[in-house]
């Protein structure tokens, strides 16, 4: 009974209602996936949400729409039945022609949206989906099938159609209770004992791990082992699927970390993940804490606890796990974020391909390209239906809806008037366009295998979350990518204004955050995996602000000497206004052209783009060639040919090599 649970939420009236959901899988499986999809086609509002109002009976369920004045399809006339169910099937035809039945969203939908539809019960029968409407707009209360006082399974969690992709594409979504909810004026109401619902949802849960096509397990996209949950009730059941914390609490002077959540990595890598929850359990003061994530790999765990009632929690804990015998690494997960500015290419008097002329990018390297070669771009949206992609896209993954739906959000503007949930486009094509049509942009690696991961999604379209970059990460480890590439990062403008005293106090506490982020790409430079990582955007603040450096290695995750930093040069090779840097000699960076790159917009055509993040891509697509040339090359000795380029002095102290992709392909077949 404990693993039977309803997550409360708010509406915009303050009322309380709360989202049914079973062992932490929410009942109507990645009904948030299939929402997003829908919001693609501004349909997002057909399908309603099963919640549980308080001072409800707790045998209810009533199902929410935004929409008002709904009735049930048998209060209207046949003449009116009849136009609402033709609403219906115009709706049904457009989402099955939107959605292949080959891709994630097309296979639920089409177990969602029958080819029939009635309200009528016979025989004390009810069959789901139903329609409801208000004479103009409609809702679907759909998956799930009542007898009596049973309630059958609902048809959508029967599992994909494909046993072998049970793992990818049948992975439990969060349902979040929408602002705009309001009651259906009639809401239909299944009743019925406890014990019976139990029993079904336990069904339920079983045929979604067995499955209705003899799949018998449910595969983790980070290890490729079976998903097993080894301590029911203590750690969540789902891995690397993090829940939301119900509140968010942020600390004052960057604004971006998360001060009433803790990241707590084991040092010892041979410690059993339950005897290491037990013990965190038993050393926390706070009775209320919650595990809300676990990661497989590395046996990481995220943690919500009370902040206001233990501001030194994680002081607590990291002296307590120590004292037992468990020393680690403990930080608070941060937001990072995506930019750049984009505007109409009619503005632009460049020429479109100066980028390629000034890498030295000839013809003969587009076939040189190899699908051998997996390039992996972490980042925001993807519109993988543009019409310049034609690369090939596999193991695509999507980690906070925690499917292999992708999407791109184009109505979403953020407060700075930057289009960031588009961003994952802009970067793959630089990388990944077809250079042979006439759509515009050149992709400079496009027969590499592209392999997109996103990490933001339409409920937080701005940000970034750090466990979901983690995550990510391991799961290139899992599938054998060659490179990865991230344009994204915290911004350093948090520093301006600060004291010095102040500035260290933050590094001071993110040292363990950066202890774990050189483990995570030592695993990485082990595995044979090149990092790409864009420099950062914030030069152009040091104009107005005496005591602000652009230098990028006061974030945790970019002080290592492992990756490969991405700088950006104009057209004139110098660096551009914009882009940030570091002194530090012992980084290995390299210069690309950043300023005005053209490139893939999401809902078709091409754009302008400025940033480090448009430089990264490049430096991947050139490295991506490099490999594709000897594929033995390993992360260090790509480094040592980059660094083993002519070095120019682009600002006092910032000495770096200009992108030269023929001079690194030359380099490249010559003995190291």
């Amino acid at each position: 009974m404990a693993d039977f649970k309803f997550h409360t939420s708010s509406r915009s009236d303050n009322e309380s209602i709360k989202l049914l959901s079973f062992q932490e899988s929410y009942v109507l499986h990645q009904a948030s996936s299939l929402k997003a999809a829908l919001k693609s086609i501004n349909r997002e509002d057909a399908l309603a949400l099963p919640i549980l109002r308080d001072g409800v009976q707790n045998n209810s369920i009533d199902w929410y729409s935004k929409y008002t004045g709904l009735q049930s399809l048998d209060c209207f006339s046949l003449d009116e039945r009849q136009r609402i169910h033709s609403q219906y099937f115009n709706f049904r035809k457009e989402v099955l022609n939107k959605f292949s039945s080959s891709s994630t969203p097309g296979r639920l939908f089409r177990e969602i949206l029958p080819d029939q539809i009635s309200n009528v019960s016979q025989d004390g029968e009810a069959y789901f989906p139903q329609l409801w409407s208000n004479g103009s707009s409609f809702t679907l209360i759909w998956g799930i099938y009542r007898k009596q006082d049973e309630i059958i399974l609902p048809t959508l969690l029967r599992g994909p159609e494909n046993p072998s992709a049970l793992g990818k594409t049948s992975s439990p979504g969060n349902i979040q209770a929408s602002e705009n909810i309001v009651a259906l004026e009639k809401p239909i109401r299944l009743k019925g004992g406890w014990i019976m619902l139990l029993f079904s949802l336990l069904l339920l849960i079983a045929m979604y791990f067995v499955g209705c096509h003899n799949c018998d397990d449910i595969i983790s996209p980070l290890t490729g082992s079976r998903i097993v949950n080894p301590a029911p009730g203590l750690l969540p059941n789902y891995p690397n699927n993090p829940i939301e914390p119900e509140v968010e609490i942020r600390d004052s002077l960057t604004n971006s970390s998360l001060l009433n959540v803790l990241n707590l990595y084991p040092k010892d890598q041979n410690v059993d993940v339950v005897e290491f929850a037990n013990a965190l359990k038993q050393f926390c003061p706070d009775s209320t804490m919650e595990v809300l994530s676990r990661c497989e790999f590395s046996k990481r765990l995220m943690i919500e606890f009370d902040y206001t009632s233990f501001p030194n929690m994680k002081t607590i804990l990291k002296d307590s796990l120590k004292i037992g015998g468990y020393e680690s690494l403990i930080w608070n997960p941060r937001f990072y974020s995506t930019s750049q500015s984009t505007y109409s290419p009619c503005d632009n008097g460049e020429e479109k391909g100066w980028h390629l002329e000034a890498i030295n990018f000839k013809d003969n390297h587009i076939e040189l390209s190899s699908p051998n070669i997996k390039v992996a771009i972490i980042d925001s949206g993807f519109d993988l239906n543009h019409e310049d992609f034609h690369p090939l896209i596999e193991d695509q993954f999507n980690f906070p809806d925690y499917g292999e739906y992708i999407y791109f959000i184009d109505d979403y503007i953020d407060p700075k008037g930057y289009t960031n949930v588009d961003h994952g486009t802009r970067v793959s094509g630089v990388s990944f366009s077809d250079p042979n049509n006439s759509i515009g942009a050149c992709g400079i690696s496009p027969n590499c295998t592209f392999i997109p991961i996103q990490i933001s999604n339409n409920k937080r379209p701005s940000e970034i979350s750090s466990t979901h970059i983690i995550d990510a990460i391991l799961y290139c480890v899992n599938i054998g990518v060659d490179i990865i590439n991230m344009s994204f990062g915290e911004p350093v403008a948090w520093t301006i204004g600060k004291t010095q005293q102040q500035i260290q106090m933050v590094l001071n506490e993110r040292e363990d955050e950066r202890l774990f982020y050189e483990e995570l790409y030592k695993i990485c430079e082990d595995a044979g995996i090149v990092l790409v990582i864009a420099a950062g955007n914030e030069r152009e603040l040091e104009a107005n602000n005496s005591n602000f450096t652009a230098d990028f290695s006061y974030s945790p995750d970019v002080s290592s000497l492992y990756p490969i930093y991405a700088m950006s040069h104009n057209i004139n090779y110098e660096l551009s206004y914009f882009s940030s840097y570091t002194k530090n000699p012992d980084f290995c960076t390299i210069l690309a052209p950043g300023d005005e790159i053209w490139t893939t917009l999401g809902g078709g055509g091409c754009t302008i783009a400025t940033g480090t993040s448009f430089s990264a891509p490049i430096v991947t697509s050139a490295i991506a060639l490099m490999l594709s040339q000897d594929d033995n090359l390993t992360p260090q000795e790509i480094r040592d040919i980059i660094n083993s380029e002519s070095k120019v002095e682009v600002l006092d102290g910032v000495n770096s090599p200009i992108l030269n992709i023929e001079s690194l392909l030359n380099k490249t077949q010559q003995p190291l």
